[in-house]
């Protein structure tokens, strides 16, 4: 299983990775996740997704990693934003995409906890930084 990584600045051994996320909606709430105990950033919510491995396209990678972290198949609808952002450890560029269907009933098979939330009731203290700036786009 190989990602898809490209070091910015080798002196510093820093990497790049591309990332995806769901806005999962379903009755005015979108499904927010979170992160297992172990995990970087644990304990803190985020809009479900991962890595985009080497030969995926950004769908086929959010369409696997919602299978695989919650048992769900999802519509993939469309491109809502990308966000740059660089954690200490890691730079990364994050799609979000619009997720308004579903099949199956999300599971915790990765999370430590799933929870549907109204875009203007989700805690941004508790949310991981890089999800911030897709708040200011949920309807």
């Amino acid at each position: 299983m190989s990602e898809k990584k490209t070091p910015r600045d080798p002196a510093a051994g820093r990497h790049h990775v591309e990332v995806v996320a769901g806005a999962i909606a379903r009755d005015g709430t979108y499904l927010l996740c979170r992160r297992p105990g172990g995990s970087n950033m644990e304990g803190h919510w985020e809009f479900p997704g991962g890595k985009v491995k080497e030969g995926e396209t950004q769908e086929e990678a959010l369409r696997r990693e919602l299978e695989e972290e919650l048992g769900i198949e999802v519509l993939v609808a469309g491109h809502l934003s990308t966000v740059e952002y660089s954690y200490p450890h890691l730079d990364i560029t994050l799609h979000l995409f619009s997720c308004p269907s579903f099949e199956g009933e999300p599971r915790k098979l990765y999370h430590s906890a799933i929870a549907w939330v109204r875009g203007a009731e989700i805690d941004r203290d508790s949310l991981v930084p890089s999800n911030l700036p897709f708040l200011d786009i949920l309807p």
